[in-house]
């Protein structure tokens, strides 16, 4: 409450929230919605945030005088949960952050490997306990990929299941420069997200040179386009298969086409920069100014 009265009080003539925006901002209002999951798949969200996020965003989505999505897709379902909206939607893509940079394979292998004892090759995900970020696909298609051929999944912050079996590695919270060598040195990132608004760990491993896999879940398809392995279902025999068609080669010694995976996704990830969001948020200010 406090910050909307004092913002007005100074002359601000733009007042910018994440979600939700107070309604006292009224038309000077700009709030950021990244997903409309809450809405999409309500069962992946605790009773308490599923309560919040749809009581409080589309009545600060229906008062504020625009509406920043993160993507196209986003916009779309946003219009199609929230139709008010229309004609106030601004997109405003975003970018891998600043602080991904990519590291010699090298030595990103060795410094994972006395840090963890982790040895290549290994596949990568994110780890959270959000049912939402389907973390639990990533742990099963590679146990199953496992039977065919000889790997690691580790798993990089939090796990969603006691893991007793070899072959998959929980690290727990891991810093941002940890994270940049993991990408690095993994032979593939695995995104099985139901879910996103936009899909910010795609264009991380893109960023690292790191080939990935990823599903139809939101945003994700657009974000990836052609520089990912991009599958069309969560079923556990897809998302093996994939593995094994991308690790397969590496055991065999054979030339294979992650080269020009890892190319495609570089490629992919340099459309996107921190200077087209700054120029596409400053559209939607302006219209609040304006109007």
């Amino acid at each position: 409450m406090q910050f909307p009265l004092s913002a007005k009080k100074i002359g601000a003539k733009v007042i910018h929230g994440q979600y939700n925006v107070s309604p006292l901002a009224g038309k000077r209002g700009v709030t950021t919605i990244h997903d409309v999951s809450f809405l999409i798949g309500p069962q992946w969200f605790s009773r308490k945030d599923r309560f919040i996020l749809q009581k409080f965003v589309p009545s600060s989505a229906r008062t504020c005088g625009a509406v920043i999505a993160v993507s196209n897709t986003d916009a779309a379902e946003i219009e199609r949960y929230l139709p008010f909206t229309k004609g106030k939607i601004f997109v405003t893509q975003l970018a891998s952050p600043p602080w991904i940079e990519p590291r010699s394979k090298a030595e990103a292998r060795a410094r994972i490997s006395t840090k963890w004892g982790v040895k290549s090759p290994f596949a990568l995900t994110v780890g959270t306990k959000n049912p939402r970020k389907n973390q639990a696909c990533a742990i099963e298609a590679a146990r199953m990929a496992q039977k065919s051929i000889v790997f690691d999944l580790v798993i990089a912050g939090k796990v969603t299941e006691l893991l007793t079996e070899p072959g998959v590695i929980g690290l727990g919270y891991v810093s941002e420069s940890e994270l940049c060598d993991l990408y690095s040195a993994a032979e593939v990132f695995l995104f099985p997200s139901l879910h996103e608004g936009f899909g910010i760990p795609v264009l991380e491993a893109f960023t690292c040179a790191c080939p990935v896999i990823c599903g139809p879940g939101g945003a994700i398809p657009e974000v990836a386009s052609d520089g990912a392995i991009l599958l069309p279902d969560f079923e556990i025999q897809t998302w093996s298969n994939a593995i094994v068609s991308v690790l397969a080669p590496l055991k065999e010694g054979e030339s294979s086409n992650l080269e020009e995976q890892k190319n495609r996704g570089l490629s992919r990830a340099e459309l996107f920069s921190w200077e087209d969001t700054a120029m596409q948020t400053l559209n939607a200010y302006r219209s609040v100014v304006n109007k």
